[in-house]
């Protein structure tokens, strides 16, 4: 699994940094992000690459 923090960093950032990753092939990827944008950002990268994204209880 490869983790990306992407905390502190605005769109598009951590949206190219999880594409880097998945254009790689990698099967999992961990995106730590910090704020809502990002996260929706994020996680409809993923559905629109056919991972399965979910969120760490606690953690945006």
């Amino acid at each position: 699994m490869i983790e990306i923090d992407a905390r502190k960093l605005e769109c598009p950032k951590p949206v190219l940094l999880v594409k880097e990753e998945a254009d790689k092939g990698t099967a999992q990827i961990r995106a730590c992000v910090d704020n809502e944008v990002a996260a929706g950002n994020v996680t409809r990268f993923f559905e629109s690459r056919g991972y399965s994204p979910s969120r760490t209880p606690g953690t945006r």
